[in-house]
């Protein structure tokens, strides 16, 4: 009877390199998985690390030096609607007296209040600017794609500037005779949200 036993349990010399090759194979799938698990945590961790600070505005990103020229800066005082205040240093402003409310983001046809548009760059927005009684069409074009394709940025007329062009961030100010879109560009995407501004990322 043991012997009968014995015959059923004892495997054939192919049973058991069908048996040794299946423990094999389960070791590297075992090993792969594995592997595949490090990798992944691995990645996730330098993902998080890459995107956490930037999407919620930690301190790593560095202040920007350009383009466009440093101004003083004025102070941030809130003002009532309608109130005087000293002049500002530029003309448009980039800092200083401004109302307690903000602009809408987007393109407009009538000029907006300094006193309400420096309220949108003490939160990290940008605000284009153009004075062109003759017409500039083709140049205003190229500003309204810029603001279509970015968040917390203003086209606006403002007649009261001497250049035909300008730009504006917090304590930033770019101006141009000729319009000049890839300037224009690197002007935005050095100082939209910068830490510069007293309350970035806008909200």
């Amino acid at each position: 009877m043991a012997s009968e036993v014995t015959r059923r349990r004892r495997q054939t010399p192919t049973q058991a390199r069908a048996a040794r090759r299946e423990r094999r194979n389960r070791r590297t799938r075992l090993k792969r998985i594995l592997a595949l698990v490090a990798v992944g945590g691995v990645s996730g961790l330098f993902l998080i690390a890459l995107f956490i600070p930037q999407s919620f505005g930690g301190g790593e990103r560095d202040l920007p030096d350009g383009p466009g020229v440093k101004q003083e800066d004025q102070g941030r005082e809130h003002i009532p609607e309608g109130g005087s205040h000293a002049p500002y240093n530029t003309i448009p402003p980039t800092s200083g007296w401004h109302y307690d409310r903000w602009a809408s983001w987007g393109i407009k046809s009538e000029p907006l209040p300094s006193e309400l548009f420096i309220h949108n760059m003490e939160h990290g927005g940008v605000i284009l600017h153009y004075n062109c009684p003759d017409g500039c069409s083709d140049e205003v074009e190229q500003m309204e794609e810029i603001v279509r394709r970015t968040d917390e940025t203003i086209l606006m007329p403002n007649p009261d500037m001497e250049s035909r062009f300008a730009l504006t961030a917090w304590n930033w100010l770019l101006t141009m005779e000729e319009y000049d879109d890839a300037l224009a560009r690197d002007f935005v995407r050095n100082h939209l949200n910068s830490p510069n501004a007293p309350e970035w990322p806008s909200r």
